[in-house]
């Protein structure tokens, strides 16, 4: 019996040995496709060109984000950002830190902005905003971003905008 094992776990672990290093590099390419994908959706979210997103998004895409009451898909988003550049039209999310595993994304930056364009219905305070947030992406198995989970506190942001110039 104790003959037999010899070979199987030889053989176990050769196949590891071949194996493993393939799953990885799969992994470690499929998470910087993820990465370069969260680059190029915050590159249009910047320059206001939401038609892209569908290029990034999958059909069935979701977004959680603090001004919604409920999940939304991806008009919902498409929308958020559109109001985000009437606001601000020279938004810019700096990116501070990107860490990718699996088909997790996690970005930590800043928002920043002039409100020179009305928001919601308000007139623009003319006030800048630097927003720190957190966004933690999910990709489906084709690399469409399929789960979007955005952070940041509200209050600052509210702070920021109506801020009184001195």
């Amino acid at each position: 019996m104790k003959q037999n094992v010899q070979p199987v776990a030889l053989l176990l672990t050769l196949a590891f040995a071949v194996l493993l290093p393939a799953c990885q590099d799969e992994n470690a390419a499929q998470e910087a496709s993820n990465k370069n994908t969260i680059s190029a959706l915050f590159a249009a979210m910047d320059a206001g060109e939401t038609a892209k997103f569908g290029d990034y998004c999958s059909p069935d895409f979701q977004i959680y984000h603090p001004f919604l009451s409920e999940p939304g898909s991806l008009q919902v988003f498409q929308g958020l950002i559109q109001g985000q550049k009437t606001g601000f039209p020279d938004m810019k999310h700096e990116i501070v830190q990107v860490v990718a595993e699996g088909n997790l994304v996690a970005v930590r930056g800043v928002f920043k902005g002039a409100n020179t364009g009305s928001m919601q219905g308000n007139p623009p305070t003319g006030n800048r905003v630097e927003l720190p947030f957190i966004v933690i992406d999910e990709f489906d198995a084709t690399g469409k971003l399929k789960i979007r989970r955005v952070q940041f506190d509200t209050g600052a942001f509210q702070a920021q905008l109506m801020a009184a110039k001195m």
